[in-house]
């Protein structure tokens, strides 16, 4: 699970980031500099020599779900949520993970479940403040759409992986960052992307690069490396771990208020949820 704690804690500052440094900037725009970062990462290991072509082929397509649809909606949200707020309507994605898992592998038990809706409960606990006005609804249905992609790109590509051991992420990777880039240069093109992206502050181009080679990189890398060595139901739980961690992150870095109790109560359910599903639904871990 360490790949899947690390990419957590990366993720957390994201939100706040995005939100405090990038207000304003074009989200198509946004989006396509943290792929391409992320594909020039990756493109110098990427090995082709070897793998099936389909196969390749199969790896850029989840990217285009995974990390290219996901970033398009996930960056417009931002423009009627703030950052925290976009965090925690992504509470819906252990759910999602969950559904797609059992369809794909039709194994997970029935007890995980449990946890799943535990740890739900625990997220939806800690951002329960009540819809306020429309844009909240424009924004949890971006959000929507980018937690549906999120997790059906990480099952695919979990699945992927395991029906082909002989794969090394990191020789594969650069596929999932081309499949997105292609799809976002093909959105970039059809928007006509704002003049402001021509006058970047410092602070602007320096959260792009990071983004782009932290979070983007590096964070997606340990997370799908990570998802190979956990059950489902773990795999699911995690994706709302970011939720707590990005409220600490945005209350002690980015200044932002939040009611203790309801994190106190919220993260512990999460924490619980988390623990018990590991030590009672071990599924098999086919690839390391």
């Amino acid at each position: 699970m360490l790949e899947l704690s690390l990419a957590t804690l990366i993720w957390g500052f994201s939100f706040g980031l995005i939100k405090s440094s990038l207000a304003g900037v074009d989200p198509h725009f946004v989006s396509w500099v943290r792929i391409f970062l992320g594909f020039i990462a990756f493109i110098p290991f990427l090995k082709w020599k070897g793998m099936d072509f389909k196969v390749g082929l199969k790896i850029a397509g989840i990217g285009l779900i995974q990390l290219g649809w996901m970033y398009y909606t996930y960056h417009q949200a931002f423009a009627y949520l703030k950052g925290y707020e976009v965090a925690l309507f992504t509470v819906t994605t252990p759910v999602y993970v969950a559904v797609i898992e059992q369809v794909l592998r039709k194994n997970i038990k029935p007890m995980s479940w449990v946890f799943v809706f535990l740890a739900l409960l625990g997220a939806a606990w800690i951002q329960y403040k009540g819809i306020q006005s429309e844009a909240y609804w424009k924004g949890f249905l971006l959000i929507q759409s980018s937690n549906l992609c999120f997790s059906l790109g990480q099952c695919l590509y979990r699945s992927l992986r395991i029906q082909n051991p002989e794969l090394k992420d990191h020789e594969c990777f650069a596929l999932l960052y081309g499949g997105a880039l292609l799809f976002l240069t093909g959105v970039v093109l059809a928007h006509s992307v704002s003049s402001d992206v021509t006058q970047l502050s410092t602070g602007q181009v320096g959260a792009l690069i990071y983004l782009g080679l932290i979070p983007s990189g590096l964070g997606y890398f340990l997370w799908n490396k990570g998802a190979l060595s956990v059950n489902g139901a773990t795999l699911a739980i995690f994706n709302n771990m970011k939720i707590p961690v990005a409220i600490l992150i945005s209350v002690f870095v980015f200044r932002e208020s939040a009611d203790w109790l309801q994190i106190g109560i919220g993260s512990c359910l999460i924490f619980f949820a988390l623990l018990f599903s590991e030590k009672t639904t071990q599924g098999p871990s086919p690839v390391k």
